[in-house]
């Protein structure tokens, strides 16, 4: 099993040394989406080696190329990775960071979406990024954000619903979406109750003092 370990380890190391070879030809100036792409690379070995600094300022440096706004499926997918390394890491502020870019571009592409079913299941695929979101702010002291958050899911979730009443009726939507949007549906009722019993903590305390 150690040598197996030292074997991934050596593996991950070659990588991060062929990726700063990569971004020695393909510069940030000259071949950006390249530049980003070995970035992104680079920080997820990083992240498999837990040099969580590193892995962090490489994400950081690929979404200054892939932005929400112009480039959501990478930025989402970045901004994912990010999120989670850094909420693994109980970073909270910098996992807040990466999950606020993820959702931006999950919004994004939702709206590039040309389906209702392919808006479902971009909102469905994402359930957990809110819900991590939510637990971030929570754990960073950041209730009006956390509350934002849970809000903002839930409007995407009711337009959802209302846009989506006659795929429900006709039975269009795949099977595994509508349980992809269940898991949405659970992640956004817990994230109510955690943030709910996180105010009446807070509350109490206050009452105490």
């Amino acid at each position: 099993m150690q040598e197996m370990q030292g074997k991934e380890i050596q593996k991950s190391q070659q990588a991060v040394t062929a990726c700063q070879d990569a971004m020695l030809v393909y510069t940030q100036q000259s071949f950006p989406e390249q530049w980003a792409l070995a970035q992104s690379i680079l920080g997820n070995t990083y992240s498999q080696l837990n040099h969580i600094n590193e892995a962090i300022a490489c994400y950081r440096s690929a979404l200054t190329i892939y932005l929400s706004t112009t480039n959501p499926l990478n930025c989402l997918r970045i901004g994912r990775n990010f999120g989670k390394v850094a909420f693994l890491a109980k970073r909270w502020h910098e996992a807040i960071e990466g999950y606020n870019l993820a959702i931006e571009a999950v919004e994004t592409s939702r709206s590039w979406a040309t389906s209702e079913s392919r808006r479902q299941e971009i909102s469905a695929e994402a359930f957990h990024i809110y819900h991590n979101m939510v637990q971030a702010c929570i754990n960073a002291g950041q209730l009006e954000k956390a509350l934002e958050t849970v809000e903002r899911s839930r409007a995407k979730r009711l337009v959802d619903l209302m846009a989506s009443n006659d795929l429900y009726q006709s039975d269009e939507i795949a099977p595994n979406v509508k349980e992809l949007l269940q898991k949405f549906d659970i992640a956004i009722d817990t994230s109510i109750r955690t943030f709910g019993t996180i105010v009446e903590t807070l509350h109490a305390t206050s009452l105490h003092k």
